[in-house]
Parts: C-alpha cells; structure tokens; sequence
C-alpha cells in the first residue's frame, strides 16, 4: 500500500468595492476607483468599457452601469458594479436683448426649462431672482446661471444696449412784433 498527501490551499477571494451609486449631470466626467480589501496583490483590472487600471473616468451620455472584475496574482476574482445616473441639463432662457435710453429700466426675466425643477437664478448683477430690473448706463451683457435641483447648472445671457438720448436744439431766441409770424425750427 502507498499513500501520499496533497495539500490544498484555499486563496482568499480579492473582495472589490466600487462603492456607491452615482449621479452626474449631462456632459460631466466622474471618476470610479475599484478598492480591493482582500486577495493577494497585484492586482488587474478589467471594466466593462476596456479600462485597465484601478481607476477610470466615465463621461456616459445617458445613465450606465459601469462592472469591474478584479483578478489577484492566484487567479480568485470579484466583481462589483456601479450605476452613473446622468440628470439632464436644465435649458436657461434669459429673455430677448433689449434697447432702453439713458436713464431707463429694463426688466429681465429669465425661465427654465428640461431639468429637474425647482430653478434658482443668480444673475451677473447679483440678483438671485428669476426676474431684475437694470438701468445701465451704457450697453451691457447681463448673464443668467440657472441651477436645478440636482445641482444642474445652464447659462444664457441677454443684451440691453442703451441708446443716448435725443439732443433737442429750438434754435436761438427771436423777438418779433404783435402780429409779426416767427419761424421756429
């Protein structure tokens, strides 16, 4: 009779982490980082969109479900996931341009659209209102931001040129007689 022995090591499991859900907004990158707690370094990398290494940055157009899969140097792998949400942009409108004279108002009025609502406006003349009054002195670019409430953020601007006013002249001042026709221009 022979025997023999054969031992069998049971490698731990690398265990990833990519953590939480996400959120972006429309246009924006966000970075994800695999964290590996466990396993026998080193470690490689693979995500469902090719990236290699243990961080990547994603600039999805619409929300995504990034997955990696960690493998250590014995072979044993997890895999983890996470989703990027992407929030639609809110669409600023800050109104038509408008012309006033010197000395004039001119009320702005901005609105939104798309987004996720309620709106904030802050407006370049530090008013934080969807509506302003301005009386500039000369032509001047107003600038809008409007935020969302997933901290979205679009921008417009409007243009209130100021036109001077008229110079009036009646001419000079003129004596005539009782009954005597004067021309005035």
């Amino acid at each position: 009779v022979g025997t023999d022995v054969v031992v069998v090591t049971v490698n731990p499991k690398p265990n990833v982490d990519l953590g939480a859900d996400v959120a972006i907004c429309a246009g924006d990158s966000k970075s994800l980082s695999a964290v590996v707690t466990s396993g026998t370094f080193p470690y490689t990398y693979a995500w469902s969109n090719s990236g290699t290494s243990a961080t990547i940055s994603v600039n999805p157009a619409t929300t995504t479900t990034y997955a990696v899969t960690v493998t250590d140097s014995k072979g044993c792998t997890d895999v983890d996931q996470v989703v990027v949400t992407v929030n639609p942009l809110p669409v600023a409108n800050a109104g038509v341009d408008q012309a006033i004279c010197v000395g004039a108002s001119a009320n702005l009025s901005a609105s939104a659209s798309s987004g996720m609502t309620p709106y904030s406006y802050a407006w370049s003349n530090g008013a934080n209102t969807a509506a302003t009054s301005v009386s500039p002195s000369s032509t001047t670019t107003y600038t809008v931001t409007v935020t969302d409430s997933k901290g979205c953020t679009d921008v417009d601007q409007v243009v209130v040129t100021v036109n001077p006013n008229p110079v009036a002249n009646a001419g000079a001042d003129k004596e005539t007689c009782i009954g005597t026709a004067v021309s005035l221009s």
